[in-house]
Formats: structure tokens, C-alpha cells, sequence
């Protein structure tokens, strides 16, 4: 990596715990999206809904997968690096 500090780049890990939650509320959302798609009411399910859900479970992942553990050792500096 060139000298560079990889833990320099993890975020901090409460940055994870909003990462569960956000990744909790957009599955309960895209579960209420199928539901009403598939009752047929006359809600309106949008383009602009489903891309939302997207990037809201795109930016949950991304925050669980690049903030740090709340204790960081040796083996799981080691896999960082691998």
C-alpha cells in the first residue's frame, strides 16, 4: 500500500452501528415496497422509491464494511491487509 497507514482510512466504529441501523430501515423499506406493490393499492411506487432504497442499502454496507471494529487485533489487522 506505499506506506500508507490503511487504519487511517477506516471510520469510526459508531459509524458501523448507523450501518446496521440504516441497513434495518431500508430492508423494512423495500419490504413495504413489495407488499404494496403486490396489494395493488393505489400508492404510487416510483422509480425515484426503489433507487432510494438502493442507495440507502448501498451506503449501509459501505459504512459496516470500511469502519473499524470496536476491538481491533492482530487478526483482523492482518485480513485488512490480505
Amino acid at each position: 500500500m506505499n506506506n500508507m497507514n490503511y487504519k487511517s482510512i477506516l471510520m469510526p466504529h459508531k459509524c458501523q452501528t448507523a450501518g446496521w441501523w440504516l441497513l434495518l430501515f431500508a430492508m423494512l423499506t423495500w419490504v413495504a415496497k413489495v407488499i404494496v406493490t403486490y396489494l395493488a393499492f393505489d400508492i404510487d411506487v416510483t422509480w425515484y422509491m426503489t433507487k432510494t432504497i438502493h442507495f440507502l442499502l448501498l451506503l449501509s454496507l459501505f459504512f459496516i464494511a470500511f469502519s473499524k471494529e470496536k476491538v481491533e487485533d492482530e487478526m483482523i489487522s492482518s485480513l485488512r491487509l490480505k
